[in-house]
This record gives structure tokens, C-alpha cells and sequence, in this order.
């Protein structure tokens, strides 16, 4: 299942801000928002995944440049754990419905 995150480009990393079910809520939220670079990404939850569960974003760790990265979205936290690697990021996010 695809759903629709609010990207934020902060150059060389890239920050998730909402996750929506359609591509419409997730216009709606950016043109309601303040995102710095915000755009738009559909993006492929790894896993599987039913509408109203939470999924897990998944961040690696740039260590070079000490942030941290979007780099998908999970069914399971586990699997969230294995993409993120040493140092990453896991959290949880709510699918944006209206």
C-alpha cells in the first residue's frame, strides 16, 4: 500500500512531517503548513500494512554529517529498526485521514 508523506528538504537530509492516506490530504496539509522545502512523496509502506494502523518511519543516521534521514516506511517496528541501522531513528506516525 502507498501512502502520501510530507517531505521537508533540509539539503542533505530529509525530514518526514505528516503521512496521509490520500494524495489530496497531504496537498491540503503542505498548503496549510509551514514546511520548509516541503514536498510531496508517495511513498511504499514495507510490510504488511492495513489503513487505520500506525506505521514506523524509518530514519538512518548520517553520521558524517550528524542528522538523520527519511528512508521509508514499515508495517512492523522491527523491521523499521533493522532498515534505520546502527544509531537510527524509529518513530511512530498516525496515517493523516482528513
Amino acid at each position: 500500500m502507498n501512502l502520501y508523506v510530507v517531505m521537508s528538504n533540509q539539503g542533505i537530509h530529509h525530514d518526514c512531517i505528516a503521512v496521509c492516506l490520500k494524495k489530496e490530504q497531504a496537498e491540503s496539509f503542505l498548503s496549510r503548513n509551514k514546511v520548509n522545502k516541503g514536498y510531496i512523496k508517495s511513498v511504499e509502506v514495507v510490510g504488511d500494512y492495513a489503513y487505520p494502523k500506525d506505521v514506523y518511519e524509518a530514519n538512518a543516521y548520517l553520521g558524517e554529517w550528524k542528522v538523520h534521514t527519511f528512508i521509508g516506511l514499515y508495517a512492523d517496528p522491527a523491521d523499521a529498526e533493522a532498515a534505520a541501522g546502527e544509531n537510527g531513528t524509529v518513530l511512530p506516525r498516525s496515517v493523516e485521514r482528513d
